[in-house]
């Protein structure tokens, strides 16, 4: 992911999670965080946070299946990020 492509999925995760926030700062774990210092894409448990919502919002919905094939991914973190990332953009799209 490209720098403007890991902000943006990191503004994603902010707005998921429903996070305090404001333009310039988001309050995350009783810290302030500029959104260019956040962690969700990098940092296991930032991450895993996410996937507990999305867990915990969608148990007896139905999601979306990613597609990740044709992409270059190299760790199972990137994977993980990925995967939050294209269902965040669904879920955006799909919001009712």
């Amino acid at each position: 992911m490209t720098q403007e492509e890991i902000l943006q999925y990191n503004k994603r995760c902010v707005e998921f999670l429903n996070l305090h926030r404001d333009e310039e700062v988001v309050i995350y774990n009783m810290h302030s965080y500029c959104y260019d210092l956040l962690k969700f894409d990098s940092d296991w448990n930032w991450i895993m946070e996410v996937v507990r919502a999305i867990a915990m919002y969608y148990t007896d919905k139905e999601v979306p299946q990613v597609h990740l094939l044709n992409q270059p991914i190299f760790t199972p973190k990137e994977a993980v990020v990925q995967a939050i990332n294209q269902f965040l953009i669904w879920f955006k799209q799909n919001k009712k």
